[in-house]
């Protein structure tokens, strides 16, 4: 396609596609994004005394060192270039990427924005644009171009009076400004290109350019087009100098291509830019740059970028990189322009560092400022950060900044001498540096409130609840809490909240105003505020011995409209939370932008922004020293949780915990907050980086995202009508726990609003065994290979677990086509794959080598799966990890190689210590055991999906395997502790969990979300519930219930509820349930999976629990472990050392069990008053109707089939008492119930 513009100076025809010849610089690769490689200089910053003004640049300062990483050692003598070359420098005008949030998304499938995107092994910063299967993906921007510099009349005409060949040669001479998108197209690493089934064909990518408010080009015009199928950078620009001075937009184009498929159409624009150019005089050093170079042997100029580790002088770069040109061009280059990339330095913040300036003590005020440009600021660039309108306690009020890396930023902190009074203080901050191109200079003015100082109050706890006024303050606390409202000029300001600890009041948390109001100007549109300052309170009690502050205020804004609020703050005589709840009405119609409730500043003056632990359910798990809206695990802009969409938070609640000292917010997220709309806007920000102050951020507002305004904002775009005869309203509940850690946040939640209901399930239970028959004998089934598919479309295999299901489902309901297909599962998996099959755990999520305990070849298949058990003991380390190990580029993106997190060892964990339980297994045992020591030091479940999501981000899946493997290391040795463990992971898991759910929207109740974060970065699963994460965790919480708390058994069914609300029950997807719950629980999109998890956990909840049944009991001295596929029960020992125990299953049918631990053969096993079970060869060869076993001396094992005669068989063991130890403690006999439920015969 001729992309060619209509210029004079004819160079701009840089549009087509050409291979991807990218310069590869001797020091660096052309390809890397400008001095943000792996290899860029890391500049130290400077310190806060460090006077780097514009009139001195000491020597040996701070930066230093590091600057002279950024320098070059290199001699000057270089070959003298062959042509001309100029000089210029680039002003980047736009940052696509930086600015993604501004687009207009139409018809996209999948779109992020990503700081290091990789095509080809290539970090950059990118755009990431999925096409849709039909129609064009479109990402619209609309900006304004500047005007520009036009080339003198002299230079013109000189140039048009030359031949074409001169004229060609002469053409960089004297160019004007340009206007350059320049911007790179690739695919994403980590496409499979082998998989027929999957194999993608590649995207195109194209630019549409338009002036839609001036005729200069109304309709869009397309200045881009390409294709790629490659996972390889190329690098391309458009030029836009011809639009210079107008409002444009342009539009970034995807296409999946004519056959619609839209296989791993991973569409990456890589650092997509807007730069102007400038021409310049020559500088002394070159670091990046766009280099653009004229041969007489090209029609067009050719267009690169370069890039070192370090800047190079002058003389070297050229020479290097017309070097490059010409190995590209394979011919001379006769002109050259070199335009250098620039540092940019801006003031981004300007803030106190606590919210809280209170009168005649000093505070610290802070400037952070940023090098937004590719090349870092060094001491030639003479920056500094000046202060002024504010008197200094101590140091100098210019500061300089001698380095700072590119991307980095640096707070600059000064001592301000406290203000005798409270009053609004005025301050000013100057930023000066100088470029190539000229002196930068910016000025940022703000102010800041002091407020009154706080009362002196007595920091004994009171014994009894009190609320008592102390000279214009008033004080409501118990035993547990005290807050104090400071009354400042005008009215009560700001409220301080307290703790006790060790006898006295520790203060934790500070809420700088009662309330705030922003609105429209009617007339000016501008944005209006008015802080709440209650001036009159009253103090109420009730019935029930609790105490309330009822502050009101009226409030007349520049129009002589009166706002009315009312805050009330209510203590109970014992309790550890305040309940708030505000209102707020006008006497005339308004344009609210922003009503806010309670606001907390947590741990002001006191533990600032550390931390032990932090949670906001459904979007941040926090330890330590971890920060909210992370880009660790989420792309820009999906790491930014600041203010997300309502229906993203699982729990409505935020809560930070210190030391055992507990602060957090929980309300009500369905209640009303004007009649009519639901669901009140949160804030959290831990620590507070939104304000950069020392403390965490948490609190509510209306109106919220996204009718009025886009997530994470504060402020509304489109202003709330809020009516003169209407009210808003607030609920809240302060958490002030001085004895609770993070996780009894919830206890609080659930003590004030209630355990979250169980909806009623869709359907019975046999029709739900009907409808989940289906989707294994249809859906999901592959009839011409006659195995099962884990999803629908994906490849078929051989499916054990899927056998036991329907075997379990003839079991309950005799239907013969279940157990037909249960049997040629079976049958075809040892055709297929042997003995080894059986214990396969393909195409299941939580089922593990259960059919050999129903379908018999059992002493072969625990061979077999011993030696799966001993390879990951090999692959063990001593501490008893295993760690993160990736295997392909692409995981390498997930976490660091033998990075250790739980869900990197609970899976594991669990397998040793469930094999443990089935075999007696000491070895596997103490691996087990070893590997739940190791997790010990854990406390946030992370990292079980490691195949596509990044290691440290919160994941369900890792506190299921986390609770499944400490309920086994219980049921094998009866330590409490690992009960205790097994419930804080349980915990662990309920944030991941809904506890509300929209009227329309029933299954929404206990959907769960299964990650905090992203897949590979981009995909984002906040308040996109994954149900089969949740499954698996319901399963093993109902392992966990019968030995601590029903609760547990109650929210796996709600999990269970939910997935079978989702359940499609018509069409070619009958039976199955999506992988992805989309468009907050509306959209049911797939792969749609088998109905495995739902099975498992409704036979779980009716006792009839599929897994492997163990009983555990001590003879003597030696612990025997009886598991079968029937029920175990009424294990026990007898005085003369006989084993007993009952089997329960169907009636007149086979089970298969284990008996380990016996250290010699029984004498005999028989049914109790009946036949002794003979000793056989080989179990499976017995006739149907047959009973018999088999010892191995080797194992200690014992292998036993029942034939069923009755559904209950009680056994008695008489084993070899000359084979046990002597025992050490004397006593009566044992007996203990079984571990499982049970199944109930047919005769009862």
């Amino acid at each position: 396609m001729d992309n060619t513009l209509e210029e004079k100076e004819n160079w701009q025809e840089l549009n087509d596609c050409p291979p991807d010849d990218t310069v590869s610089l001797p020091s660096s690769t052309a390809g890397e994004e400008n001095a943000e490689s792996e290899e860029a200089p890391i500049l130290r910053q400077p310190q806060p005394e460090d006077d780097g003004g514009l009139d001195e640049q000491p020597e040996g300062e701070v930066g230093d060192e590091a600057i002279k990483l950024a320098e070059n050692d290199e001699p000057d003598e270089q070959e003298e270039p062959s042509g001309s070359v100029h000089f210029g420098v680039i002003n980047r005008l736009f940052d696509f990427v930086e600015r993604f949030e501004e687009a207009e998304q139409h018809n996209v499938e999948n779109t992020s924005a990503i700081a290091n995107d990789v095509s080809g092994g290539q970090e950059k910063p990118a755009i990431l644009e999925h096409p849709m299967p039909t129609g064009e993906s479109k990402l619209i921007y609309t900006l304004q171009l500047p005007e520009i510099t036009e080339v003198d009349d002299e230079t013109k005409k000189e140039s048009d009076n030359q031949g074409s060949s001169a004229n060609k040669a002469n053409v960089l001479k004297g160019l004007p400004d340009l206007l350059l998108l320049h911007f790179w197209i690739g695919l994403r690493d980590g496409i499979d290109f082998e998989t027929e089934e999957t194999k993608p064909d590649g995207a195109s990518f194209s630019i549409e350019v338009s002036t839609p408010q001036n005729p200069a080009l109304p309709i869009p015009e397309r200045r881009f087009e390409c294709f790629s199928d490659t996972c390889a950078w190329q690098e391309h620009q458009v030029d836009l100098t011809d639009l210079a001075g107008q409002e444009v937009q342009i539009c970034f184009i995807t296409h999946c291509g004519e056959n619609g498929n839209t296989n791993y159409d991973w569409a990456l624009w890589g650092d997509p830019n807007l730069f102007r150019l400038k021409q310049t005089e020559t500088p002394e050093d070159l670091m990046a740059g766009l280099a653009i170079g004229v041969s007489s042997s090209e029609d067009s100029p050719i267009v690169q970028t370069f890039s070192w580790d370090k800047f190079q002088k002058a003389k070297v770069a050229v020479s290097e990189i017309e070097q490059q040109l010409v190995a590209i061009l394979n011919a001379p280059i006769e002109e050259m322009v070199l335009y250098a990339e620039q540092p940019k330095i801006v003031i981004k913040q300007t803030s106190t560092q606590d919210a809280l300036v209170c009168a005649k003590r000093d505070f610290n005020y802070q400037c952070t400022v940023e090098n937004r440009g590719r090349v870092p600021i060094r001491p030639q660039n003479r920056s500094s950060v000046a202060i002024s309108k504010l008197k200094l306690r101590r140091g100098k009020g210019t500061q300089g900044i001698r380095a700072l890396a590119p991307g980095d930023e640096h707070t600059l902190s000064w001592n301000i001498r406290g203000v005798g009074k409270p009053a609004k203080a005025n301050v000013e901050f100057s930023l000066r540096y100088r470029t190539a191109e000229k002196l930068h200079r910016d000025i940022v003015g703000s102010q800041v409130q002091v407020q009154e100082a706080m009362p002196r109050l007595s920091p004994q706890v009171a014994t009894e609840l009190r609320t008592y006024q102390v000279e214009r303050h008033v004080v409501t606390e118990n035993q547990n809490l005290r807050a104090v409202f400071v009354h400042g000029s005008k009215g009560f300001e700001y409220v301080a909240f307290y703790v006790t600890k060790n006898g006295t009041y520790y203060q934790v948390a500070v809420s700088r105003s009662i309330s705030e109001i922003r609105y429209r100007s009617p007339n000016s549109g501008e944005t209006e505020r008015l802080s709440i300052m209650p001036s009159t309170f009253i103090l109420s009690g009730n019935s029930i011995g609790d105490s309330s502050v009822i502050f009101s205020d009226e409030v007349e804004d520049t129009k002589g409209a009166i706002w009315n609020f009312e805050g009330r703050f209510t203590l109970s005589a014992e309790g550890t939370r305040i309940q708030t709840a505000y209102t707020l009405s006008c006497s005339q119609d308004q344009q609210l932008l922003h009503f806010q409730g309670i606001m907390l500043h947590v741990g002001e003056k006191n533990f600032g922004s550390a931390k032990s632990s932090a949670l906001f359910p459904g979007l941040e798990f926090l330890k330590r020293d971890e920060v909210s809206s992370s880009t660790r695990d989420c792309a820009p802009p999906i790491n930014n949780r600041l203010a997300p969409h309502p229906h993203k938070i699982t729990i409505p609640l935020m809560a930070i915990e210190h030391k055992n000292t507990l602060v957090g917010l929980i309300w009500n997220g369905l209640q009303g907050w004007d009649g009519q709309n639901q669901h009140p806007g949160a804030v959290f920000s831990s620590p507070n980086r939104h304000e950069r102050q020392d403390n965490h951020l948490m609190g509510l507002f209306v109106p919220t995202a996204v009718s009025w305004m886009p997530e994470n904002s504060l402020e509304a775009t489109t202003p709330y009508p809020l009516s003169s005869q209407n009210y808003l309203s607030l609920r809240a509940e302060i958490v002030l726990d001085g004895q609770a850690t993070l996780l009894d946040i919830i206890d609080h939640w659930i003590d004030a609003f209630g355990k979250p209901s169980i909806q009623k399930p869709p359907r019975e239970d046999l029709e739900e065994l009907a409808l989940s028959r289906h989707a294994f004998l249809k859906t999901v089934w592959d009839e011409e290979k006659r195995q099962s598919r884990h999803c629908v479309g994906s490849p078929s295999v051989n499916a054990p677990g899927f056998a036991t299901l329907l075997w379990f489902d003839y079991l309950v309901t005799q239907d013969q086509s279940a157990k037909e297909h249960a049997l040629e599962i079976a049958k075809n998996t040892i055709e297929g794959d042997g003995n080894y099959g059986l214990v396969s755990e393909a195409g299941c999520h939580i089922l593990k080598w259960e059919l050999p305990f129903y379908y018999g070849r059992l002493m072969p298949s625990i061979d077999q799966l011993k030696a799966r058990i001993q390879d990951l003991m090999v692959h063990q380390s001593e501490d008893g990890s295993w760690g993160f190990h990736p295997t392909t580029d692409r995981t390498r993106t997930l976490g660091q190689e033998g990075e250790n997190v739980v869900g990197t060892e609970a899976l594991n964990a669990y397998k040793l210590l469930k094999y443990a339980r089935i075999t007696n297994d000491q070895q596997a045992l103490d691996a087990g055991l070893n590997a739940l020591a190791f997790m010990e030091q854990f406390i946030v479940p992370r990292g079980a999906q490691s195949w596509a999501c990044p290691i440290q981000e919160p994941d369900i899946l890792s506190a299921a395997y986390a609770v499944g493997a400490s309920v086994e290391a219980y049921l094998i040795t009866q330590e409490e502790a690992f009960l205790e463990q097994a419930s804080y992971w349980a915990k662990t898991g309920l944030p991941f969990l809904y506890f509300w759910y929209l009227p329309d929207r029933p299954a929404m109740q206990f959907a769960s979300i299964p990650v905090f974060g992203t897949t590979f970065h981009t995909h984002s699963w906040f308040g996109v519930p994954v149900q089969w994460c949740g499954l698996v965790y319901a399963y093993f919480l109902q392992h966990l219930a019968p030995h601590t708390d029903s609760f547990w058994q109650q929210i796996a069914e709600g999990i269970l509820v939910s997935a079978m609300r989702q359940q499609w029950t018509e069409g070619e997807l009958k039976g199955t349930y999506p992988d992805g719950f989309y468009n907050y629980c509306s959209d049911r999109r797939g792969p749609h999976l088998n109905p495995e998890n739902i099975l498992v956990n409704m036979f779980a909840l009716r006792d009839l629990d599929p897994d492997i049944s163990t009983g555990v009991i001590h003879c003597r001295n030696l612990r025997l472990h009886v598991s079968s596929g029937a029920r175990v029960e009424k294990i026990s020992t007898t005085e003369n050392g006989s084993l007993h125990f009952r089997l329960r299953y169907v009636q007149f049918e086979t089970s298969y069990s284990l008996i380990a631990g016996l250290p010699s053969p029984p004498h005999s096993l028989h049914v109790r008053d009946g036949e002794p079970i003979p000793a056989v060869t080989d179990l499976d060869i017995l006739d149907s109707g047959q009973s018999g076993w088999i010892y191995r001396q080797a194992d200690r094992l014992l292998f036993v089939r029942c034939y069923h005669s009755v559904g209950t068989v009680d056994f008695e063991l008489s084993p070899d008492l000359s084979a046990f130890p002597e025992p050490a403690l004397l006593g009566p006999p044992l007996e203990q119930e079984s571990i499982e439920g049970k199944i109930h015969s047919e005769e009862e």
